[in-house]
């Protein structure tokens, strides 16, 4: 099977990619497979200090809720009742607007 999944990946940008046969069920190999991902894996230091910046995913309304943003801290912090100021581009020739809005909760 390791045979054939190299043969795959060589088309491909990840010719190089460690395979590592472990099973879900037994155990078997599963630390390795671990400390290979850990080793590979880039987690970003995020500081909880300077100005609160998010990177928005997904925004949609909620009739009598308002506007959902779901997305990733990039930095700062912020706690309810907060005042946050949106920049949103409009396209990307540097066109910008802002909203100011009210932090009503946190998931």
């Amino acid at each position: 099977m390791i045979k054939r999944l190299r043969k795959t990946f060589e088309s491909t940008k990840f010719p190089q990619s460690p395979i590592i046969a472990c099973s879900a069920t037994s155990s078997l190999n599963l630390n390795e497979l671990i400390s290979a991902l850990q080793s590979l894996v880039y987690i970003p230091q995020r500081s909880s200090d300077g100005p609160f910046v998010f990177s928005v995913d997904h925004c949609f309304s909620i009739r009598g809720q308002g506007t959902i943003m779901t997305g990733t801290v990039l930095s700062g912090s912020v706690r309810i009742n907060d005042v946050c100021e949106e920049l949103f581009s409009k396209n990307k020739k540097n066109f910008f607007f802002e909203n100011f809005s009210r932090l009503k909760s946190l998931h």
